[in-house]
């Protein structure tokens, strides 16, 4: 279940929303809706499966402590810690979730 504070996006149909913008502030799963993620509080984010996401961008911002991880599908994937004010950026090609930018020391497989 996701905890969406806010949210800001357009509809793919008259009934699926796709979230370009959203604000979380619990633990939360993601969906391959969610691109552009603001994380308020100190939580752990769980990316979606891999395998819905290929093609994918997801941009990860923390305002507290974050703790990223994955479903255990993606090959190679290392959970990601981000500290207040750290950023990440992921792609994903529908098997592994690739770290584009973010925190050098960790990061999903890059």
């Amino acid at each position: 279940m996701q905890n969406i504070v806010n949210s800001l996006g357009r509809f793919v149909d008259s009934k699926t929303p796709q979230y370009v913008y959203v604000e979380i502030n619990s633990a939360t799963t993601l969906t391959p809706r969610d691109h552009i993620i603001n994380v308020v509080d100190d939580v752990t984010v769980t990316l979606p499966p891999v395998g819905d996401c290929a093609g994918l961008i997801f941009s990860i911002t923390a305002e507290g402590s974050v703790e990223i991880e994955d479903q255990d599908d993606s090959i190679g994937w290392e959970d990601v810690t981000l500290a207040e004010g750290d950023s990440l950026l992921l792609w994903c090609d529908g098997r592994k979730f690739w770290a584009l930018s973010g925190p050098e020391e960790e990061g999903g497989g890059g």
